[in-house]
């Protein structure tokens, strides 16, 4: 099976306050500097590496072999320290690997995190 993202929601990311992005099959992400190009990578591949990790304790490394984000304060937007969460949504679809069209299930998934008593930590709100 194959996950396709179809959408991605990003809250108090980095630099980015809100963004909704939609993904098709082939999808160019284009910018200013500093517009939060990069910043929409590092929160998929946070979620990459968060999933491979194996962990149940409900908290994710920021730093590993997919993407080293810092200390939670770092990923957290700086311009509204009042927010103390990050808001990652994804939707996407599960397909065989044969084909995309011939999907087997949909499926949209929301992870809040917070800051842990680890700083190099996130720990998963909701």
């Amino acid at each position: 099976m194959t996950f396709y993202p179809e959408r991605l929601i990003l809250e108090n990311f980095k630099s980015i306050d809100r963004a909704e992005v939609e993904f098709g099959p082939v999808t160019v992400v284009v910018g200013a500097n500093s517009s939060g190009k990069t910043s929409l990578f590092q929160s998929l591949l946070f979620l990459a590496q968060s999933s491979r990790s194996g962990r149940s304790d409900a908290r994710f490394a920021l730093n590993g072999d997919l993407v080293n984000l810092g200390r939670f304060e770092e990923l957290r937007n700086s311009r509204f320290p009042s927010r103390e969460t990050v808001k990652i949504s994804l939707g996407g679809k599960l397909a065989s690997e044969d084909s995309m069209a011939s999907a087997t299930s949909r499926g949209s998934w929301t992870f809040e995190f917070g800051p842990s008593d680890r700083p190099s930590e996130a720990r998963l709100r909701s």
